[in-house]
C-alpha cells in the first residue's frame, strides 16, 4: 500500500503546521491542533503510521478517515481553515496564512480536490514530528 508522509513543524498555541508529500513531492500543506497529550477532540494525533481510507459523508463529502490512532476515532482528512475548524482532524490547504488572526491553510477545497482527483482510495499516512 502507498504510503504518504505528513513531515510536521513544531505544535504552538496556533496549530502544528504541516506539509504533506508524496514520493517527496508536494501536494499541500496541513494544519492540526496543537498538541495535547492525544486528548480526544483537542489535540493533534501522535506521530506515527496510519491507515487511511476514503470516506463520504454529507459534511465533508469525499474525505479520508485515519485509523489505528490509539484511544481516539474519527480522525478526519478535510477542508478547513483554521484550528477552530478541527476537533482533532487534519485539515489541507494549498497555501499557508492567517484566517481571522489565526494560523491557517488556504485554498483549501482546491487542496481536497486535488487529493480526490490524485490520491487512491486507501493508503498508509506516516506522520513525522
Amino acid at each position: 500500500m502507498e504510503t504518504l508522509t505528513l513531515l510536521r513543524q513544531p505544535s504552538t498555541p496556533g496549530g502544528t503546521p504541516g506539509e504533506l508529500t508524496r514520493n517527496k513531492a508536494h501536494l499541500c500543506y496541513t494544519l492540526e491542533r496543537p498538541w495535547e497529550n492525544n486528548k480526544r477532540r483537542i489535540s493533534s494525533i501522535p506521530a506515527g503510521k496510519y491507515p487511511c481510507k476514503k470516506r463520504i459523508s454529507a459534511k465533508y463529502g469525499h474525505h479520508w478517515i485515519i485509523e489505528g490512532v490509539p484511544n481516539r476515532d474519527f480522525i478526519l482528512i478535510h477542508a478547513g481553515n483554521t484550528i477552530n475548524d478541527i476537533l482533532g482532524c487534519i485539515l489541507v490547504g494549498m497555501n499557508r496564512g492567517s484566517f481571522g488572526g489565526l494560523p491557517a491553510v488556504l485554498e483549501s477545497r482546491k487542496a481536497m480536490d486535488l487529493l480526490r482527483a490524485t490520491l487512491p482510495d486507501e493508503f498508509i499516512l506516516e506522520i513525522i514530528a
